[in-house]
C-alpha cells in the first residue's frame, strides 16, 4: 500500500523530470503544452548540443521543414511542402525576433545561428499573427537580450577543407556590455567567414568559383527605464561577396548546359 505522502512525492519527482518549454508565438510568454499550434521550438542548449551552427542545418531538427540553399544568401524555405518561386512576397515567413526578413521567395539576410536563444517554427498558415508571407508556416529566430551581470562574451573559430575544392575559414564573437548598472547594456554578435568554392569552370578556366567571403554583425541595446517600462533596440548587417551559385550542370528549355561542372 502506497500512503499519500508516497504518492505525492512521486509526483513530485516524475515533474521535476518535465522541463516546462515556454514560447512567444503568440506575443506572450506561453507554456508549449497550452499554445494551439503546431510548433516545434530548439533552445540554445539543443542548438548546440545538436551542432546547428547554420540555418540550413535546422531541417535536422525540425519534422516538416526543408530548407533549399544554392548560396549563402538564396534560400528558399518550405514547410509541409508550401513554398514558392515566383511572386512578390515568400509563402513561408522568416522573422529576426519580431522583425521579418522574408524579402522575396528566394532571398534573405544571411541570418547566422549566433547567439540564439531560441528557434519556433511554426506549421501551417499563421497569417492571424504573423502577416508577412507565412501562408505555409513561420519561422522565428529568437535572439538573446542584453543583461546587466557584467561584462562576459566568448569567441570561436573554425577551419576545414573541402575535398576538390578549397579551404574555409570562419572566427565569431559574442560579448555583453552593461554600460549603466540596471539601466544600459549592449549585446554585440559578430561573425566572418571565408568558405572556399568547390565547382570550376573550365570554359573560363577557373577554379572554385563558388566561394563566398561574408561578415555578420548584430548590435542589441536594452534601456530599463522603469521598474514598468523596458526599451529594446537592434541594429544588424549581413553582407556577402559571392562567387557563382552552388550548382551546375543545368540545362536550359533547350536542353544546352548553361552551367557546367567538370
Amino acid at each position: 500500500v502506497v500512503s499519500a505522502a508516497d504518492q505525492n512525492k512521486v509526483e513530485e519527482l516524475n515533474q521535476r523530470g518535465i522541463d516546462e518549454i515556454i514560447v512567444t508565438a503568440q506575443k506572450r510568454e506561453q507554456r508549449l503544452i497550452d499554445v494551439p499550434i503546431s510548433i516545434a521550438t530548439l533552445s540554445e542548449e539543443k542548438l548546440k548540443n545538436m551542432g546547428i551552427d547554420g540555418i540550413d542545418k535546422l531541417v535536422y531538427a525540425i519534422p516538416n521543414l526543408s530548407i533549399r540553399s544554392t548560396s549563402e544568401s538564396e534560400k528558399r524555405f518550405v514547410i509541409r511542402g508550401v513554398s514558392n518561386v515566383r511572386g512578390s512576397s515568400a509563402l513561408v515567413g522568416v522573422y529576426l525576433d519580431e522583425i521579418p526578413v522574408s524579402l522575396s521567395p528566394q532571398y534573405q539576410p544571411n541570418l547566422q545561428m549566433l547567439d540564439i536563444q531560441r528557434v519556433e517554427v511554426l506549421r501551417g498558415p499563421q497569417g492571424t499573427l504573423y502577416g508577412q508571407g507565412s501562408t505555409g508556416g513561420t519561422v522565428r529566430l529568437l535572439t538573446k537580450n542584453p543583461n546587466f551581470d557584467g561584462i562576459n562574451g566568448e569567441i570561436g573559430s573554425s577551419f576545414y577543407t573541402t575535398q576538390g575544392g578549397d579551404t574555409s575559414s570562419e572566427i565569431s564573437a559574442i560579448t555583453n556590455i552593461p554600460v549603466i548598472d540596471d539601466t544600459l547594456a549592449f549585446r554585440v554578435a559578430a561573425s566572418y567567414k571565408d568558405v572556399g568554392g568547390w565547382i570550376d569552370q573550365p570554359d573560363a578556366n577557373k577554379e572554385d568559383i563558388n566561394d563566398v567571403e561574408a561578415s555578420y554583425i548584430r548590435i542589441k541595446g536594452l534601456w530599463q527605464v522603469s521598474d514598468d517600462l523596458t526599451l529594446n533596440a537592434m541594429v544588424m548587417r549581413a553582407r556577402d561577396d559571392e562567387g557563382a551559385l552552388g550548382y551546375g550542370n543545368i540545362k536550359d528549355h533547350l536542353g544546352e548546359l548553361f552551367w557546367r561542372q567538370v
